[in-house]
């Protein structure tokens, strides 16, 4: 996100913006991203967000509750795109400019639980952060 935001692609550092790069999205954690990568995605990606660490935990308490689904903390920060939309003026002005209604779609890519075992799987479920 950093990297395609400054323009400095691989050359952008989360520690550069004080940023720790500690987060339980270990999944997702990248102090330095590709250049590769935050070159193509400045072409195709349109929007970003950011996502505390106990959400994650919540959201994957909920899928598990409705769909008896278990994945990695960190694919639970997809889920936080579509909740975002009411919650900030921003994200409604990113609604507006992009047409996204109620009938819009978001495919949530989640991953990991298959291979993660049962006893960390366990203490996923019992996890909460302020």
């Amino acid at each position: 996100m950093l990297g395609i935001a400054t323009q400095k692609f691989e050359n952008a550092n989360v520690h550069d913006f004080g940023i720790s790069g500690i987060t339980e999205a270990d999944g997702l954690a990248c102090a330095s991203p590709s250049g590769f990568v935050t070159r193509i995605m400045t072409n195709i990606i349109s929007g970003d967000f950011t996502v505390y660490d106990y959400r994650l935990y919540d959201y994957l308490r909920l899928l598990n509750e409705s769909e008896n689904i278990q994945i990695e903390p960190s694919s639970c920060a997809a889920f936080a795109g579509p909740v975002g939309f009411d919650k900030f003026a921003a994200a409604q002005d990113y609604r507006k400019k992009y047409n996204l209604t109620e009938n819009t779609l978001h495919i949530c890519w989640a991953t990991g639980g298959r291979l993660i075992p049962d006893d960390i799987k366990k203490k996923y479920l019992e996890t909460y952060l302020n």
